[in-house]
Parts: C-alpha cells; sequence; structure tokens
C-alpha cells in the first residue's frame, strides 16, 4: 500500500503519537496530517512481519524484525476513519511482548 491510499484511510482529524522513550528516533509528537501519518507508518512498519493484535481492547499491529517485536500500533477507528494511533517503539515498554512463554 502506498501512503496516499493509506492516508485516504486517517480522519482529516486524525492523529499519532509516537513514544520512542528517548532510545529510537521519532519524528516528533503528535502528527496530525494524513499523509505524514501514513508516511510514517509506512516507514516504520515497512519490511516488517506485522500480525492483528487487540491491543488494551483496541485493534492493533505488532510488527516483528526477526522474530521481535519492533513496534506496536493501537489503533482507534470512527467512522470508518483511523482517528487514532498511538504507536509504541520504546524497547522497555516493548520488552513484554518479546518474553518468551
Amino acid at each position: 500500500m502506498d501512503a496516499l491510499s493509506l492516508a485516504a484511510l486517517v480522519a482529516v482529524n486524525g492523529f499519532l503519537v509516537e513514544d520512542g522513550g528517548g532510545e529510537v528516533a521519532t519524528h516528533g509528537s503528535p502528527v496530525h496530517d494524513p499523509t505524514e501519518i501514513a508516511r510514517l507508518l509506512l516507514a516504520v512498519l515497512a519490511e516488517r512481519d506485522l500480525s492483528e493484535v487487540s491491543v488494551n481492547g483496541s485493534p492493533g499491529l505488532v510488527a516483528r524484525d526477526h522474530g521481535r517485536v519492533t513496534a506496536v500500533a493501537c489503533i482507534t477507528v470512527s467512522d470508518d476513519l483511523v482517528s487514532e494511533v498511538w504507536l509504541t517503539l520504546n524497547p522497555a515498554k516493548l520488552a513484554s511482548w518479546n518474553r518468551i512463554t
């Protein structure tokens, strides 16, 4: 999917917040432009294995790189458009996603 196609799925008043925990570079948050949201998501999720998951009771995505979780996105949808994306890149907050059970 390209950025323009993905941006069409983001509400005009939608936003994305990134949490890198100071250990992973982010582009500044919050991001309010649908096209920029789409570009950021595509950049972070590119070349990763993606899985649909429930994140705190909301739809979400887990991105894995060589089996290791590198990003978790919690997505809120309103009126069939993405209204919020909370993107966790912070390795400390992703530690529980990488525990072997």
